[in-house]
């Protein structure tokens, strides 16, 4: 078994090459590597000893892309789902004739989300649209006239989850169009109809065991 070495002069540009035969299987192997004092050992256990250093390194590599586990209890995403299915449609109906309709605002209250059913998940919304309406009465006045509309929805989210999930969500309204409702014989406006459309954003999460 033969073994060739260079070095240069430093130890900071050293390097060595190390000649090993195919037909090489336990002849000892001799060589003094650069600022290593002389070894002795076998091919055998100079190729072992290079694949337990790959190992360790990759191992090394491995464990510090891995994440610390996440404490148990802690919620974790499953889906994050944003739809445009639902929409509303009611009708204030003015006590008294107006001349104008001034403005059309509407806010949602006591809206929840619940988990009602597993294949994939079923998510019940249900809440309250608050629509209050300013107008000018045909007594020349300001009025402003409320009305709460409750309302139930239901949205699927495909997929498998587990039976301790929990949903939490938001709901917005996107868009909304308002039709006036007139007396032909008075040309007075009697009623507002208002349709709401709604964006829903959905998220299932899952306790870590």
């Amino acid at each position: 078994m033969s073994c060739s070495c260079t070095q240069s002069i430093t130890c900071g540009s050293s390097r060595s090459t190390i000649t090993i035969p195919q037909n090489a299987v336990a002849a000892p192997l001799i060589c003094s590597l650069p600022c290593v004092r002389e070894f002795s050992t076998s091919v055998a256990r100079f190729q072992n000893q290079i694949v337990r250093e790959v190992l360790v390194a990759l191992s090394n590599r491995c464990q510090a892309e891995v994440p610390p586990p996440l404490p148990p209890g802690t919620l974790v995403v499953l889906s994050n789902t944003t739809t445009f299915n639902q929409s509303l449609a009611a009708t204030v109906n003015l006590q008294i004739e107006a001349a104008a309709i001034i403005s059309v605002n509407v806010t949602l209250q006591n809206v929840q989300f619940q988990i009602v059913g597993f294949s994939s998940v079923i998510v019940q919304i249900i809440g309250d649209a608050v629509i209050t309406v300013t107008f000018q009465g045909i007594d020349g006045l300001i009025h402003t006239q409320t009305a709460t509309v409750p309302f139930v929805f239901t949205e699927t989210i495909p997929g498998t989850f587990p039976a301790n999930s929990i949903v939490q969500g938001s709901l917005s309204v996107n868009n909304q169009t308002v039709v006036n409702e007139i007396d032909p014989s008075t040309l007075a406006i009697v009623a507002v109809s208002v349709t709401l459309f709604f964006a829903t954003n959905i998220i299932i999460l899952a306790p870590v065991a």
